[in-house]
């Protein structure tokens, strides 16, 4: 399609380098075969891009999807990734989501998990914003016996903006699991949380989160 490209290298090395990286990230990056897509400013940003991961126990206990997602300047996108398994798939589910933008580029995206009530995730949003670049970031998580989200936006250039939102839903014994972390290193930048879910029976939700500016992003918005 014009305007996109497949291809198998990490278009931005963010693997090693973000803040909250952790084993399974680590993990991740040494078991994966990534799918990495670049979309440059040709891109038709009314055509919507859906990718589907089927995730199946046929000869695996544990799988580590990953997609990395660049965004060229000035690209405009919308972009929807969904993880399932069967019902009755016994999963460790490990993937990791990479999103860099450079200038002025646009993104909305959208996860939907909807994974076997015997499958487990440790998942890992990342994302790194360039000058006066936009994310809109939508995730909508209903499955997993247990479910963690760990969500990371670095405002990296002046002027950049971040909306992480999420919408959850616990039934039966579920425990869903939600961290973010909205990171500014640069000045002049902006960021929007809004997380909201609902618990029934027996099931727990969990959140964390945390806000950093560091030396030098003046007037940041958070």
């Amino acid at each position: 399609s014009r305007g996109m490209t497949l291809y198998s290298d990490d278009p931005e090395d963010i693997s090693h380098d973000f803040s909250g990286a952790d084993l399974f990230s680590y993990l991740n990056a040494l078991m994966s075969d990534p799918l990495v897509l670049s979309i440059d400013e040709s891109y038709d940003s009314g055509v919507p891009i859906i990718v589907f991961r089927y995730l199946d126990a046929s000869d695996a206990t544990a799988v580590f999807p990953a997609f990395c997602l660049k965004m060229e300047g000035g690209a405009v996108a919308k972009v929807i990734e969904v993880l399932v398994s069967p019902s009755d798939a016994k999963l460790l589910v490990v993937p990791m989501t990479k999103i860099f933008q450079e200038e002025e580029s646009q993104l909305d995206y959208l996860l939907v998990q909807d994974l076997g009530a015997r499958s487990d995730m440790i998942g890992h949003q990342v994302s790194k914003l360039m000058s006066k670049s936009k994310l809109r970031s939508m995730s909508v998580v209903a499955g997993g016996e247990y479910a963690r989200l760990f969500t990371t936006s670095t405002i990296a250039g002046a002027g950049a903006e971040s909306s992480l939102n999420s919408a959850y839903f616990g039934t039966g014994d579920q425990v869903l699991d939600f961290r973010t972390l909205q990171e500014h290193s640069a000045p002049n930048g902006r960021s929007e949380l809004y997380f909201k879910g609902a618990a029934a029976n027996e099931s727990h939700l969990v959140y964390s989160g945390l806000i950093k500016v560091d030396k030098g992003a003046t007037s940041t918005d958070a």
